[in-house]
């Protein structure tokens, strides 16, 4: 199962689908062979504390400069570029710490 969710992840950080990235943090977060804190740091952790970076980022670049105001349009596109971004770290860095986990327990 973690290997079918390390594999999932990857087409979902190359192909950019978030339904595929959904998919593979469900396999990681029910795989049992691997543990609870592995699961959960994988399915979890991972995507959520990088969620929180990326919302960081994007309200920097929203408030940065005191006294300029962002179009709507200058900040849908940061907000669907910043999405974009976490997308593809999230599962990026969940899939190296899944094929890292899972080459430490062989």
């Amino acid at each position: 199962m973690e290997t079918l969710a390390a594999l999932v992840l990857a087409a979902a950080t190359v192909l950019g689908l978030w339904y595929l990235a959904l998919l593979g943090w469900f396999f990681a977060y029910s795989s049992k062979r691997l543990g609870q804190r592995v699961a959960r740091t994988a399915g979890l952790w991972l995507p959520l504390l990088l969620a929180l970076a990326c919302g960081l980022l994007l309200y920097s670049r929203a408030h940065g400069h005191p006294g300029q105001q962002e179009s709507s349009a200058a900040f849908q596109s940061a907000l669907h570029s910043t999405v974009a971004l976490w997308l593809r770290l999230s599962t990026g860095l969940s899939t190296v710490y899944l094929a890292w986990q899972i080459s430490r327990r062989r």
